[in-house]
């Protein structure tokens, strides 16, 4: 059995440092985005539907847009 861990509707600014677990995934959803977790150190902040920005300390993010899929 897989479970994951979902922060839904970020808002503001939060800082993560997240270990590489792919049996337990970790998704943060803002309103323009759609971040998964692939074990990293990183800031986000999404302070509404117009403005979002993530900065990568270490490791890396898949981000995906909700208004295109890409």
């Amino acid at each position: 059995m897989v479970f994951a861990l979902v922060l839904n509707r970020l808002e503001g600014n939060a800082f993560f440092d997240i270990s590489r677990n792919p049996s337990k995934p970790f998704v943060i959803e803002t309103q323009q985005t759609i971040i998964e977790v692939l074990g990293t150190s990183f800031n986000v902040k999404s302070e509404n539907k117009n403005s979002f920005s993530l900065s990568v300390r270490r490791g890396e993010v898949r981000v995906t847009s909700k208004l295109n899929g890409q």
